[in-house]
């Protein structure tokens, strides 16, 4: 029985996302009409990359269907030259999945 629960616990840590936080100005916004938003920060997603979040991952993390506040909150960023941090957690396609995002 010891076996089987270290076991049970190393298939569910397998199957489970990790999320990271990496920080940056915005260099490129990429959006269309169907409410997708997606970005790329100075310096890259470092620790996303690190954590293998998103292995076929193309430097982009974004939403395919976002709020409008994460809309307005990158766009802002972009705007101000401010710096974010993304909290991303696996894969939304080909980019990391924004779980949230701050400006800081």
């Amino acid at each position: 029985m010891k076996h089987f629960g270290g076991a049970l616990m190393l298939f569910f840590s397998a199957l489970s996302y990790g999320y990271s936080s990496d920080t940056g100005k915005v260099t490129r916004v990429f959006v269309n009409p169907a409410g997708a938003i997606a970005v790329q920060i100075e310096g890259g997603f470092q620790h996303a990359v690190a954590d293998e979040q998103c292995v076929s991952n193309n430097g982009w993390a974004g939403h395919g269907n976002a709020d409008s506040v994460l809309k307005s909150a990158i766009l802002a960023a972009k705007a101000s030259g401010q710096s974010i941090t993304v909290t991303t957690e696996g894969c939304n396609g080909g980019w990391f999945k924004i779980k949230d995002l701050y400006i800081n």
